[in-house]
């Protein structure tokens, strides 16, 4: 993740300590200022607003307590994480450094790695939360939007309401497991011996965030009128999300077997996150069949294909087939055969996605003891 765009404000009341901790964070790439008070630390975050304040608590005047409760007490500034630096170590202090808005604390002497490591994954999780709140903002500014729209422009709106409503379904578990995601991270790295698989497994915890907080990015694109879309693989493209998401169906034994018939590597002209929404949409469907079924057979299986004209992916399961009165029905919206577990929103965005956005084909068809689903994007 770039953080030269990010600025940390180090706030100390002795000129070493502020070129200690200047050293230690140089090579984060991050701007770097300076304060020796408090009141010249706020007067500094108002003409630039910091993406983190690495801020001593025995300072003369103002302390670091009074200068984090100030921060926190003013909505324009109190989303700023703050580290506390502090020779105080008892419960007590550590305490009224959390109830004063502290996201963290690092006693001092302190350790060059605790900090570096420390003040990196805060400003990671930062730079995350602040993109998780703009894309939120700009979906439910563009539900708003589109709630003004007239009767013609009706399908517009509903995509709005489903923006509204995916913002609102990841806005809370995205954030906590960020937060989370980061604490772990930070007690695992200051360990003598991190254990590499746990780091591993809060890296794609940290990709996973990433691809979804890109996938609300991307659907701004939907309403611009200026859309570009680029060449992509299928076979490229469907790898990525399905190694993204494949832990998410190891608990129930899903096995998804993906190839490309006549191992050729097919291009199509489209929008390669949505196609990535869809084909996830799908997959998850598939599950949920498998799963809901209790079926034996748990593998499911996306190929790729051209015909000369589309580039096609097949997504088939054999986790019993979608009764015959419902078959043309799976892409309406809201509609669902999952009572209260299901929203009918994933599919009827799939096709909206594919056919309205990619100028695709998206369809649904019984086979012997399954489902198969097509998705056509066009080659060019």
């Amino acid at each position: 993740m770039n953080l030269s765009d990010r600025v940390i404000l180090i706030v100390d009341d002795v000129s070493e300590n502020i070129q200690v901790a200047s050293n230690v964070l140089k090579p984060l790439g991050s701007a770097l200022s300076f304060a020796k008070s408090g009141k010249e630390a706020l007067r500094i975050i108002k003409n630039q607003k910091p993406s983190l304040v690495l801020l001593d608590v025995t300072m003369p005047e103002m302390d670091g307590y009074e200068v984090c409760k100030i921060l926190k007490d003013d909505i324009l500034y109190s989303d700023i994480p703050v580290i506390f630096v502090t020779a105080r170590n008892n419960i007590d202090d550590l305490v009224k450094g959390f109830n004063c808005g502290g996201i963290d604390y690092i006693t001092k002497p302190f350790h060059k790695r605790e900090l570096f490591i420390r003040v990196k994954t805060h400003l990671q999780n930062f730079v995350i939360q602040e993109r998780i709140k703009e894309q939120l903002d700009y979906l439910l500014q563009e539900h708003k939007r589109l709630k003004l729209f007239n009767s013609q422009q009706s399908k517009m709106a509903s995509v709005g309401e489903m923006l509204a409503s995916i913002s609102h379904q990841w806005k809370q578990p995205l954030s906590a497991i960020s937060m989370s995601t980061a604490d772990t991270k930070i007690k695992e790295l200051l360990k003598d011996t991190p254990d590499e698989a746990v780091i591993n497994n809060l890296e794609t915890i940290e990709k996973q965030i990433e691809f979804m907080i890109s996938t609300m990015h991307n659907f701004k694109n939907f309403f611009k009128p200026d859309k570009e879309k680029t060449k992509f693989s299928l076979m490229q493209s469907s790898y990525e999300l399905i190694n993204l998401f494949s832990k998410n169906f190891i608990e129930n034994n899903i096995v998804i077997n993906l190839h490309s018939k006549n191992e050729r590597d097919i291009e199509v002209f489209g929008y390669e996150n949505m196609y990535k929404q869809a084909l996830i949409n799908i997959i998850a469907n598939a599950a949920d069949a498998i799963i809901e079924n209790s079926s034996d057979n748990k593998d499911i299986y996306v190929e790729c294909d051209s015909d000369g004209e589309y580039g096609i992916v097949t997504i088939t399961n054999y986790a019993g087939q979608i009764p015959e009165e419902n078959i043309d029905k799976i892409f309406d919206q809201f509609f669902t055969t999952k009572g209260d577990r299901g929203s009918g929103i994933g599919l009827s965005m799939t096709k909206q996605i594919i056919e309205d956005l990619d100028s695709g084909k998206v369809t649904a068809e019984n086979i012997e003891d399954g489902v198969v689903f097509t998705i056509k994007l066009p080659l060019k």
